[in-house]
Formats: structure tokens, sequence, C-alpha cells
């Protein structure tokens, strides 16, 4: 039911006093606080650090493999043949092992591709290594000969052939080698290399022997062959690495000439002349043949000496100026010419001389049984840039071999005459003169080479010698 009475009345204000309203600051004329300059916190995360990169090139270092023997009979090679087959990868070969006895001064030669039948080629091949004459091992040494220059490291491509060419020379009398008469005497493998080797399945055959002394001269076929004793020093080369072979020379030599020519007006007569020849060039010159002026028309006997060096002076009693029984000349030819007699000049027979570059070297031409013809001078020497003719003086007198003569050396005279040589651009152009060389030994003149010639006798006796204490037999011969 509704109330009697009604609520409270309303108030007439309001509850509480109203809220004043909020003071406002001022504006300021510049910031709080400076701006930062860079961010208050760091990234969140370091970034990853860059792989460092050497600037430093990778080295190469080659591993270095021996293949070596020495076991077996021993007989005393003077000279061998033998080849080199490589594996399947590229290697080096930097050194040649021997075993020594009465080694003294020994040569090294090499080219590519197989020995035969380039034996007697000279220019087919070049020199690795010398070693000085004075060198003196010994006996029964193995060792690493020291090359006078250094060995000169030969390139073995994968899967080709080297050969090589050993020879002792001068008073070397040998290495050591077991013989064998296999009618191949390049047979093989002498000895050889694992596949796994680092270098490859490499071999070395047994090969043809060769004379001392006597460079480039092969033993005839029915001689025994040897395989050496001692070996070679391999290394392996740095990958991606194909080296070509170093080719000959095309042109071992070039021909010239030096004339004096004829006057007409020599009219002394002697039994010979003896002059100097200098060499003022860079290479060797080989003296081939002289046109000389002779007095008489007919067949005449002609020698030709020579010896390196002036034949001036003396050396010691009896053998004044080199001559009277000195034992100080080569007989180069002595042989019957025919002489047009003094209106032309009489060639001689063809010789080989070495002139040494920046050397002198002597020549003697006799007449023993007619005589030559020239003249007094006091100049007259001969230069053409390369070699000189100096003055001669007169043979008076000849009583044979080494050009003997009683008399003391007169007044200068003058050589009349022809000089031909020729230049050796290569050494294996001065060992090409050799007489059982051939130039080219599968064209036309290799016929010419007679292999079993009668003066190339094999001595198959053989002296037996121990090694001191292990009394393993030698057998030395004339091999």
């Amino acid at each position: 039911f509704p109330t009697r009475q009604p609520t409270d009345l309303p108030t007439t204000g309001p509850s509480k006093s109203p809220t004043p309203a909020p003071v406002t600051s001022e504006p300021t004329n510049f910031p709080t606080r400076q701006p930062t300059v860079a961010p208050n916190t760091g990234p969140s995360k370091t970034p990853t650090v860059l792989p460092s990169m050497s600037l430093e090139p990778i080295v190469f270092v080659p591993e270095v493999v021996e293949l070596i023997t020495d076991t077996g009979s021993k007989t005393v090679v003077q000279a061998a043949y033998f080849e080199v087959q490589g594996g399947d990868v590229w290697a080096k070969i930097t050194n040649l092992k021997i075993l020594t006895y009465g080694t003294r001064s020994i040569e090294l030669y090499y080219k590519y591709g197989n020995a035969a039948p380039y034996e007697a080629t000279p220019c087919a091949w070049k020199k690795v290594a010398e070693t000085s004459s004075s060198w003196n091992p010994g006996y029964w040494k193995r060792v690493y000969p020291p090359w006078v220059n250094g060995f000169e490291p030969v390139v073995l491509p994968p899967n080709e052939k080297v050969s090589f060419y050993l020879v002792n020379t001068g008073t070397s009398y040998g290495i050591l080698g077991q013989s064998h008469s296999n009618s191949n005497r390049y047979h093989g493998p002498w000895m050889s290399l694992d596949a796994t080797s680092p270098v490859g399945a490499i071999t070395i055959s047994n090969g043809k022997g060769g004379y001392s002394d006597q460079r480039f001269k092969p033993k005839p076929d029915y001689s025994r062959g040897y395989g050496i004793y001692g070996g070679l020093k391999f290394e392996t080369m740095q990958p991606g690495t194909t080296e070509a072979p170093t080719a000959a020379p095309t042109e071992p030599y070039t021909p010239g000439a030096i004339e004096i020519p004829l006057a007409g007006n020599s009219t002394k007569h002697v039994k010979g002349l003896q002059f100097e020849v200098e060499n003022f060039g860079l290479e060797d010159i080989i003296i081939k043949k002289f046109s000389v002026l002779m007095a008489e028309t007919g067949t005449h006997h002609l020698e030709v000496w020579y010896r390196d060096g002036s034949f001036l002076g003396s050396s010691g009693s009896g053998c004044n100026n080199w001559e009277n029984w000195c034992n100080a000349w080569t007989k180069l030819t002595g042989t019957n010419v025919y002489s047009l007699g003094s209106g032309s000049f009489t060639t001689t027979p063809t010789f080989v001389a070495i002139a040494k570059a920046g050397a002198i070297t002597s020549f003697a031409v006799v007449a023993p049984r007619s005589n030559l013809l020239t003249r007094n001078v006091t100049s007259g020497v001969m230069n053409n840039g390369l070699l000189q003719i100096n003055l001669a003086k007169p043979i008076e007198d000849y009583y044979g071999n080494n050009v003997q003569t009683i008399f003391d050396l007169s007044s200068d005279v003058l050589f009349e005459g022809i000089i031909d040589y020729e230049i050796a651009h290569s050494e294996c152009a001065v060992h090409s003169q050799a007489a059982w060389v051939v130039l080219d030994p599968i064209g036309a003149n290799a016929a010419g080479f007679v292999v079993n010639a009668v003066d190339d006798v094999d001595d198959n006796e053989a002296e037996e010698v121990f090694e001191p204490y292990t009394k393993s037999a030698v057998k030395s011969s004339k091999n």
C-alpha cells in the first residue's frame, strides 16, 4: 500500500563541491633533455663473424722416391744406355746414384723416347750433369755424385719414356752393373716401383753398353748388355703441372772459312809451318781442313798436327818449344795428297780439331819429303772477327812424329792458305765429328754405321775381384 507521507524532500544543492579546473603549465621553448646520439640499447644478438681468408699461397711439398738396387754379381761398365718408363702421374727425375769402381769423371745425357736407334747420334741427346775430373771417390762407394753444376731435373710425363746415356770420360775406369746376354739389350724391367708409389709404376730397363771416353759410341750388337747398379731419385710434381721437354737445337753448327790470300811472291822453301790460331768467339770452333801452298807438283805426303795452347815456350831439357820428342802434339792426318804446285793451294784431308772458345790452338803442317812455300814477314796477322791466324815459324827439318826438329825457332814467316771450320753452337756439334757418329739413324746415312766393326772386339775375359767385407764377386773387363 502507498505510504501516507512522502520520502525526504530533494536537496537544493550539489552534494559535493566541484573539482577546480587543472592549471596548465606554460610551454617551454626547449626540450627537457638533449637528444641521444645513439640508440639507448644495442642489437639483441651479436652478428656472426665472417670466416678469415689467408692470402698466403699453399706451398707444394714434393714427395721423394728412390729406385735403387745393387744386389747381384757385378761387372765394370764403361758406358751404358738405359730407358725409364713413366707411371700414370707426372714426376721429375732429380738425381742419379752409382756404385763406383775407379770412377772419376762421368757425364749423363737424356732424350725423350727410345734410346735405339739413336745411340750414336749426339744431337739427339742433352747433357743433364757431369762431374769434375778431380773427383776421386775410389771403389765400392754407393753415392750420388757431386755434379759440377748440379743435376738438371728431367720431367717424366705420365706413361712416357725417357732414355739415359752414362759415360766415363778421361781416366775414369767405370761404374758397376750386372751384365746380361738377352738379345733385347733394353729388356726389363731391371728395377721397378709399385703402382701405389707416389710417382706411379716407374720402371728402369736393362741397357746397351758403350766405350769409355768415346762419347756416343755404342757396343756392337753381339756384346753383352747391362743393368747399372745404383738408380734414380724421383720427385712428385704439383697437380696440373704439364712441363714440356726441352727441344734439341736445330742448327748445331755454322760453316765458315778464313783465308790469307795467295800473293805469288812466296819463295822460301821449308819442311813445314807451325802457327797459332786464336778463337775470340764464345763458342768452340771445329777446324776441318787446311789449304796450303806447296812448292812442287805431284803426289806428296802431307801431315797436320795440333796441340792446345801455344807452341812457343820451353817444357824442359831437350824439348824446346814443345818439340824434339815432347809427345805434346796430336796427329790429325798423314796421307798422300796431289799438289798443283806454287800456283794454287793444296787441300789436306778432312780432320777434326777443336779450337776452344777464348783460347789458343797451335797447328803444324809438314811435308816430310817435299816442301811448303812461305816468305819472311814482320806483319800479316789475319783476323776475321772470330778467328785470328798469327804469324808462323818455319820447320827447317823434320824427323818424324811429334813435330821433331833440332833447329831453334827462326824469324817470323807467313802462313798463306785457307782454314775451313764450323762454329759449334752446341756440345753435340763437337761430338758429332767422331767417325762412328750417325747423324740420321733412320735416314739415308743409317747404313753407313757398322755396329759390328772389326775394331769393336768384345772382351769376354773377366777378372773376378771381391767387395771388401762382403766378398761379393765383381767381373772387371774392358766391356
